[in-house]
């Protein structure tokens, strides 16, 4: 469990804590209500080692999220978008760059392939830049070709 939480009481919300501390990305104090009368067997069943949705059946996973990483969900929706929104930024932007992702995650994944498939000492790279036109110090003569 996230290290830098508190527990308190309010006067407003009866009948329940609430779990509180900063968020490791944002730093903004994140709080989460729980109902008084539950909070002492779900820390120890926590405690215990079961499972934080066996221990906190009442929260969501975002707070439940929160109490394991100390990410609110907030910012867990900013590093970790959901697929709608992480396609939905394709569109803003340019076509090139998405080309060249493209590329590159298919080049990860014959990479993933090759580091089991292959054995020897045959390294290959990916070019950084892609020449528009020929090296003339990397052209061999023409009585070579």
């Amino acid at each position: 469990m996230y290290d830098k939480l508190h527990l308190g009481t309010h006067d407003n919300v009866p009948n329940s804590v609430f779990i509180v501390g900063p968020c490791v990305r944002c730093t903004k104090e994140y709080k989460i209500f729980y109902p008084i009368n539950k909070i002492n067997e779900a820390l120890m069943m926590y405690q215990e080692g079961k499972l934080i949705q066996e221990c906190f059946p009442d929260l969501d996973a975002d707070n439940r999220e929160f109490l394991i990483s100390g990410i609110c969900p907030e910012c867990w929706n900013i590093i970790f978008p959901s697929e709608e929104e992480d396609n939905s930024l394709a569109q803003y932007m340019d076509p090139d760059c998405l080309e060249e992702i493209n590329v590159i995650e298919e080049f990860e994944e014959i990479d993933e392939l090759s580091s089991d498939s292959f054995v020897g000492d045959d390294i290959y790279f990916l070019p950084t830049e892609i020449p528009t036109e020929p090296d003339p110090i990397q052209q061999l003569p023409e009585d070579l070709c």
